[in-house]
């Protein structure tokens, strides 16, 4: 790269001094063509180069490969980021939870294909357990992540203190 900026700075300075040298006449005004096209070749020469050489054609057998390693690393970073938005969503409603999402890469997509929130001391215990069913916070997390209501499950744990 170095030797192609000085080789066009050489020419240009030769042609800058023949123009000083040479007088106005028909000579003149020939040679400072002749160095006028020998700046183009010089300016032309690598692309003449890099069209003659032997680079690899993009035609229809070019194929893209996927760096699997990095994708599931995407994808685990977005599963983190996702879980950590529904406990802060939840945390913001007076629940704290553990949020585990289960994804898979569908058509080079990351998609959710279950969630699974632990409620931690919901208030809910003893015999009322059962007559506590979250559907604000199912539907929340439903829409949120864009699967069914189905793919939603909240498990209450209670922690013995």
């Amino acid at each position: 790269m170095t030797e192609y900026i000085l080789s066009i700075i050489s020419v240009i300075l030769l042609t800058g001094a023949a123009g000083i040298v040479l007088p106005e006449g028909k000579t003149g005004k020939f040679v400072k063509s002749v160095f006028a096209v020998a700046t183009l070749v010089v300016i032309l020469t690598p692309l003449i180069r890099w069209k003659n050489s032997s680079l690899p054609a993009f035609d229809n057998d070019y194929s893209i490969e996927y760096d699997e390693n990095f994708l599931d690393y995407i994808d685990f970073k977005e599963s983190e980021y996702r879980s950590g938005v529904i406990e802060e969503m939840l945390r913001e409603e007076g629940y704290e939870s553990l949020v585990q999402l289960y994804y898979e890469r569908i058509d080079n997509e990351f998609k959710i294909t279950k969630v699974l929130i632990f409620l931690q001391n919901s208030g809910i215990s003893g015999q009322d357990e059962h007559i506590y069913i979250p559907s604000e916070i199912i539907q929340a997390v439903a829409d949120y992540c864009g699967v069914g209501t189905d793919k939603v499950v909240v498990n209450e744990t209670i922690s013995k203190a």
